[in-house]
């Protein structure tokens, strides 16, 4: 008679592996604003060190899941996952309204090399590893609180030196824009244009300068009335992607 397998940590206890997950997240991104401030760096060496650090322990959680269908880190998508992410793509390109501000090669190198990073950490946290933990619960449990974790997790900028309006307009808008990409994740099951997109907009953000700032007084359209705008927008079409029907979406 063969052997029942035990069923893994993960299937016994998905909120108990969902926590330590976060907690592990959280800590990493920590750990590398704590050595950031300490030694005086660049707010992108807590890009530089957390990030890597993050992605190679998913990869190894996926790879010994054996996870990379349900990360939609696998092809046979098609195009449609690409077509979705227009409107978060408009925001990205809404940056550049301030105009390109960094034009030295190696700092756009770096800043590339950070979007990146950012870009596909996130998501494989977020839209991947977080919602295949939470699946069980079903799909509201996972829209919720991939949104808010998403938006509340932007608030460690704080470390970096941020400043609390700039945090505060933050936290709302990545709320909004996680609720979308989360909605995508759902419809588009790809995970690679949301890699790309998260990517994009970080990108054009940091080469235009267009980071938000603690002063309302340095606060332009594109920092304040876009996000303001988008972040509506966001919401608008993540509801309307899930209450599409299945052959619709």
């Amino acid at each position: 008679m063969q052997a029942v397998a035990k069923p893994r940590f993960v299937e016994r206890h998905p909120v108990a592996y969902f926590v330590l997950l976060f907690v592990a997240m959280m800590f990493v991104y920590i750990l590398g604003g704590a050595i950031t401030q300490i030694g005086k760096l660049d707010t992108t060496a807590q890009i530089l060190i957390s990030n890597p650090i993050l992605i190679l322990l998913a990869l190894g959680i996926i790879a010994r899941q054996h996870w990379w269908d349900d990360m939609g880190l696998t092809g046979g998508q098609g195009a449609r996952p690409w077509l979705l992410i227009w409107l978060p793509a408009l925001f990205g390109l809404s940056r550049l309204l301030d105009g390109i501000h960094v034009t030295a090669p190696g700092k756009v190198a770096v800043f590339l090399v950070c979007s990146i990073l950012v870009g596909f950490a996130e998501e494989i946290y977020f839209r991947g590893l977080f919602m295949r933990v939470l699946q069980p619960y079903g799909q509201k449990a996972v829209i919720i609180w991939c949104t808010l974790l998403f938006g509340v997790t932007h608030s460690i900028n704080l470390l970096g030196g941020q400043g609390g309006l700039a945090t505060l307009i933050q936290v709302v808008h990545a709320a909004a824009i996680g609720f979308l990409l989360t909605a995508l994740r759902l419809k588009g099951r790809s995970l690679w244009p949301l890699v790309a997109v998260h990517a994009l907009i970080d990108f054009l953000a940091w080469i235009s300068q267009s980071e938000i700032l603690s002063s309302p007084d340095e606060i332009s359209l594109s920092m304040l009335i876009l996000p303001a705008i988008f972040s509506v927008a966001y919401t608008v079409n993540g509801i309307w992607l899930l209450l599409r029907s299945p052959k619709q979406a």
